[in-house]
């Protein structure tokens, strides 16, 4: 099952990507060449072993150790695209029909990605392997504390200022380089080492959603201002499946002095809390992918550990999360509060005037 989903996860983005790029730039005419532009390529560059009619490729290749390779070749191909249609071979006013003009139109980038492909695999130059040669430094940094806590923070810190998810194909490629070598380790009768994982981030630390604003939605839900409380109650469904974007806009807690700071807090202290205790062995670190990040984190602690301590992990890190968010939640509610009882007195004034 693994091999043919995990496992093939690089063709899948060599695909994907170009089609969202293309759709982005308005180039649906050339959407599908680039698609398959890209895929070819792909495979080209792989180095397949070609020989009595048969050709076999390397599944580190096309599986996540190829994803770096398969972006690269995915970003390049859509590039040549997205520059060969401001280039067409007929006038707008032409009176050829839209099939060929397209067809003709896309020949030339096709070519072009083909060519470079084919030049790359006669010289026998490694691409896949030049290229994870050059992210393998940041692949280290990123399984280090440190490189957890630069991706959870700077994630938050700029969700705090509504950007959401830009750091999150860097963050990909490492968790998903850290489980394809968890998974390897694993195999080999070895302990899986990796923590920073889509499988700890996401599912362990990211209760309610970024930022573990799960707290937060419980506390609105319980205050004495109807606001909050109103947005506390329509929020809470979503929070428990870890979908935040409802109570950080709404709260809101973008652009928002006081509840930026706690949101930030929970980037570095939850990961830390959560790297500690499995870099100490108290907690299973996860050797198998569960990316089901939407399932409440309760039930995630336990499926991607395999221990109940994951599930006792998520509790903890929920209790740690309620007092951070508790001092900045109440200087807020009280601010609230007080705006809230000035417009009460202001319509009563009104109405005692009229």
């Amino acid at each position: 099952l693994n091999t043919f989903s995990f496992g093939l996860i690089a063709i899948f983005l060599t695909i994907l990507v170009p089609m969202k790029v293309l759709e982005k730039k308005g180039n649906e005419k050339l959407k599908i060449s680039a698609m398959l532009s890209s895929l070819a390529l792909f495979f080209i560059i792989t180095i397949p072993n070609i020989a009595d009619g048969n050709i076999s490729f390397v599944m580190d290749k096309i599986g996540t150790g190829g994803m770096l390779t398969a972006v690269v070749t995915a970003v390049f191909t859509a590039w040549i695209f997205n520059v060969a249609s401001n280039h067409s071979m007929f006038k707008k006013d032409t009176v050829m029909p839209d099939m060929v003009v397209a067809w003709m139109d896309a020949l030339v980038p096709v070519t072009i990605t083909l060519v470079i492909g084919l030049v790359i695999m006669n010289t026998g130059f490694d691409l896949p392997l030049f290229i994870r040669g050059l992210f393998s430094p940041i692949s280290a940094f990123g399984q280090t504390w440190l490189g957890l806590i630069a991706i959870t923070f700077f994630t938050c810190f700029l969700y705090s200022f509504g950007f959401t998810w830009i750091l999150f194909p860097i963050a990909w490629a490492i968790w998903m380089e850290g489980m394809d070598a968890n998974m390897a380790a694993v195999a080999a009768g070895h302990v899986a080492q990796n923590i920073n994982l889509m499988e700890t981030v996401m599912g362990l630390t990211y209760i309610g959603g970024q930022g573990c604003t799960l707290a937060l939605v419980i506390m609105c839900m319980r205050s004495k201002v109807k606001r909050l409380k109103a947005i506390g109650n329509v929020c809470v469904l979503p929070a428990i499946f870890n979908i935040n974007e409802p109570i950080v806009f709404g709260a809101p807690v973008v652009w928002n002095p006081i509840l930026m700071i706690p949101l930030c807090l929970n980037s570095i202290v939850i990961p830390s809390i959560m790297y500690l205790v499995m870099r100490i062995g108290l907690v299973p670190v996860p050797s198998a992918p569960m990316q089901m990040w939407y399932l409440p984190n309760i039930i995630q602690g336990y499926l991607t550990t395999g221990s109940l301590a994951g599930v006792v992990l998520v509790i903890v890190l929920f209790i740690v999360s309620w007092f951070i968010w508790l001092p900045f939640f109440k200087v807020y509610e009280k601010q609230q509060y007080l705006e809230e009882n000035s417009k009460k007195d202001t319509l009563n004034n009104v109405f005692e005037q009229i």
